[in-house]
């Protein structure tokens, strides 16, 4: 069951900020890092340790989400999250609420019926807007999209 709540990570979505697990071999547990610096000498070193199995990134999951401020609201098929804020995007529009619908299975491949894991809705005048639709596979590329969404939970 540990096994599936972890991916080993591609060189490209390693980013400031980026937050993964090392295994370090002398004491053979894993400890949480978060990349700070991007240059190539340590991309090469990143890449040797991603080879070699010593790194790994937790799936997105429920404790990630609420921790960026979303409270959960319910369970179907999905889990449901929701945001109490009054946001006035880019756009000019004004969203008082955001729900976030999170396919929890992790199943990202391509002959999937849907291609996402999150929805992220703006609710403003009795309307819903989708926001988002697509594969968020952790809480750094979550944090990246509500940020690039203008959505600031903390």
């Amino acid at each position: 069951m540990e096994d599936n709540k972890y991916y080993i990570p591609q060189i490209e979505e390693f980013h400031i900020g980026f937050e993964y697990e090392r295994k370090y071999i002398s004491f053979e547990e894993w400890k949480k890092e978060i990349y700070l610096l991007h240059y190539d000498c340590n991309l090469n070193k990143l890449n040797v340790r991603i080879i070699d199995g010593e790194i790994r990134v937790k799936y997105l999951d429920q404790s990630d989400i609420e921790s960026l401020g979303f409270i959960f609201s319910s369970k179907a098929v999905d889990d449901w999250y929701t945001l109490n804020k009054s946001i006035r995007l880019s756009s000019g529009h004004r969203f008082i609420k955001f729900k976030l619908q999170h396919d929890h299975t992790n199943s990202f491949s391509i002959e999937d019926d849907h291609k996402y894991n999150i929805k992220i809705y703006g609710l403003c005048d009795n309307q819903e807007d989708v926001l988002f639709e697509g594969i968020i596979k952790n809480k750094s590329e979550l944090k990246v999209l509500l940020k690039q969404l203008g959505i600031d939970t903390l």
